[in-house]
């Protein structure tokens, strides 16, 4: 491994470790919106790293969870044949509608109309968004680690 890659790989354990203490303490002081933003970067990461080794060329700073949620559930169908990791991209997709939704949910809204979710209820449902969003990291993560174990063919 050359001295570039390791000094890479340092700097993102690193920026792992941080995200996690961030996304642990951000959900016990009661501010779910850090942790969805943090969910969202680290799963973005995991899956980005799988669909570009399989040969896909997404830019990292602008490719959105969506996008490459949908890319990888395609390259799991069609190239590796792997459910799990199909489900864990659909999953991530849907899960990225969730997160479009509590980050706009305070406030936005039409011209007359109130927030699609009442003041007194946000705060619990951006809550089970981010508790989702720490789940899901950790199962996108482990699933990576996985994809990196298998032998290359």
């Amino acid at each position: 491994m050359n001295q570039k890659s390791t000094k890479g790989n340092h700097a993102k354990y690193i920026s792992y470790k941080l995200a996690h203490e961030r996304m642990k303490s951000a959900i016990e002081a009661g501010f779910p919106l850090e942790v969805v933003a943090i969910a969202e970067s680290l799963i973005t990461d995991r899956l980005l790293s799988f669909i570009n080794f399989h040969g896909s060329d997404f830019d990292p700073e602008r490719s959105t969870l969506g996008s490459v949620a949908q890319k990888a559930a395609k390259i799991c169908r069609e190239k590796t044949n792997d459910p799990q990791g199909e489900a864990l991209a659909s999953e991530a997709e849907r899960w990225a509608k969730d997160r479009n939704s509590v980050l706009h949910a305070i406030a936005k809204s039409g011209q007359g109309v109130g927030p699609l979710i009442a003041a007194d209820a946000f705060v619990q449902h951006a809550h089970g968004v981010a508790v989702r969003g720490m789940a899901l990291v950790k199962d996108v993560k482990n699933w990576h680690r996985k994809q990196l174990q298998k032998p290359s063919t």
